[in-house]
């Protein structure tokens, strides 16, 4: 049995939509991290700190993973279709979503989508697609 990732556009046809979710999902893990996080997880670098003292920083460190676990969506996703036209659809839906999460404010998931289409594997699709392509998908990236 082969397993195939489900395209993200079939999923979310509007990057507006997905945009606003990345949004919502954001605010709900920011929401959890209290300042005394911050200060924790600052202060594991103090030498001079006790490790006795410090809290644990699960939530801090949950909205990391979340971060990572978007950027490897991301990469994963523009990496998955066999074919090129394909892939050009993902990659450009996502480039599409970094631009509303900025025009949102919501700039984590703009970096976590940039993240993910800076990845080694999705930088290597240039040599699969026609020079002119890539140069295309490029510039709106930068556009953000």
């Amino acid at each position: 049995m082969k397993y195939s990732v489900p395209d993200i556009t079939e999923a979310c046809p509007s990057a507006l939509i997905l945009a606003q979710q990345l949004t919502h999902i954001e605010l709900e893990r920011l929401s959890y991290i209290g300042p005394e996080e911050f200060v924790q997880a600052f202060a594991k670098d103090n030498l001079e700190s006790s490790y006795k003292d410090l809290k644990k920083t699960n939530n801090l460190e949950s909205y990391v993973q979340w971060f990572n676990r978007l950027s490897y969506l991301v990469a994963t996703q523009a990496c998955s279709p066999v074919k090129k036209k394909q892939r050009i659809r993902v990659i450009e839906m996502w480039i599409e979503v970094a631009r509303e999460c900025f025009n949102i404010g919501n700039f984590n998931s703009l970096m976590g989508v940039i993240a993910g289409l800076n990845m080694s594997p999705v930088a290597r699709l240039k040599k699969t697609f026609s020079f002119s392509i890539f140069l295309t998908i490029q510039g709106k990236c930068f556009e953000v």
